[in-house]
């Protein structure tokens, strides 16, 4: 059942370092389970240095009585494996103080707990992750709710400026730029589906011609539209000249 568990127990005397512990104790503590009780305790040789000094403190309170008893994860190397290390929870108490009798017996149980700190550092890796993407989900809505209103302001803008004038030429133009707007919006609202899909995992890819001057002329007349009056005038989406490229 130890062995299942990992968990280890000892028991032993301070004072002459007599003791004895099962198999699980030395697996978990990094030792081979022949090994004197004694060239483990108080040497640790397998444990993380801090750690070590943490346990070897313990020992020297509860050899004057002014420490009972010891908890804590200690950093175990693992064998054959320099540099790496597993978990161990260990906890001492002070079963017995009669030093006058030379007596200090502790109990000593210790259990891996390798695995359990994998499945915390993978659920930390994973909360880490959910949170910056439901930041970023956040911070590009925030940007859509923006984007969606420059289109919209546009095509209700010269809707009703349309409905104001008798001027037929001066009622193309701005039916061309409601048609604008209402394109530029149709591709926000595709976008925001798009990354719906995505986070769905449905989003599916197709590979097909693209004729990128075309593209360039599509970005640079959204652009202009959101540009402001006299700043987009220097933006001239114009192919003439450019190669085809597809």
């Amino acid at each position: 059942m130890s062995d299942y568990a990992k968990v280890g127990y000892a028991k032993l005397n301070l004072l002459d370092r007599k003791g004895y512990a099962i198999k699980q104790w030395y697996k978990n503590m990094g030792e081979d389970e022949n090994t004197q009780l004694a060239d483990v305790v108080g040497i640790y040789s397998k444990m993380y240095p801090s750690d070590r000094r943490r346990m070897l403190d313990f020992f020297s309170k509860a050899r004057v009585g002014e420490a009972k008893h010891f908890q804590g994860e200690m950093r175990i190397e693992r064998p054959g494996e320099k540099g790496k290390w597993n978990w161990v929870r260990t906890n001492v108490v002070v079963n017995l103080f009669e030093p006058e009798n030379g007596q200090i017996e502790l109990i000593g149980v210790n259990y891996d707990i390798t695995e359990l700190k994998e499945t915390e550092a993978m659920l930390i890796e994973a909360k880490e992750k959910a949170e910056t993407a439901d930041r970023l989900k956040s911070a590009f809505l925030a940007n859509m709710s923006h984007e969606i209103r420059t289109p919209l302001n546009a095509i209700v803008g010269f809707s009703s400026l349309m409905g104001e004038t008798g001027d037929i030429e001066e009622k193309r133009q701005y039916m061309a730029i409601i048609e604008e707007n209402n394109d530029l919006l149709l591709q926000l609202i595709s976008d925001i589906l798009d990354l719906s899909k995505i986070e769905a995992g449905t989003f599916d890819f197709v590979e097909k011609e693209l004729d990128v001057n075309m593209l360039c002329e599509d970005i640079v007349r959204f652009m202009k539209m959101k540009a402001k009056t006299g700043c987009g005038s220097s933006l001239r989406p114009s192919s003439a000249g450019m190669p085809d490229c597809q």
